[in-house]
């Protein structure tokens, strides 16, 4: 497998288990309701998602908004140890 291809296939496996810890996540919150159910905080879900995949502050600020990354940022509290919004 050439080099490109690899580090892509690499990079989609970090991504799809990212995803699918945020959808546990998700899963473990909802307690047993379904999460077609649940009614969420669409700030917090892309906050969620940008962690769980890997993007920078930098392509975070582009998905969420310069604004919603300011209140995302004004109402969460940092968790000790968590290093997903770094």
């Amino acid at each position: 497998m050439n080099m490109l291809i690899q580090s892509r296939f690499i990079h989609n496996v970090e991504v799809v288990q990212g995803l699918e810890r945020t959808r546990l996540e998700w899963q473990q919150a909802a307690e047993g309701e379904s999460l077609l159910n649940l009614e969420t905080n669409v700030g917090l879900l892309l906050a969620d998602v940008t962690a769980a995949i890997g993007l920078t502050p930098e392509e975070k600020v582009l998905v969420i908004g310069a604004e919603l990354m300011g209140e995302l940022q004004d109402t969460l509290l940092p968790v000790p140890g968590d290093t997903r919004n770094q």
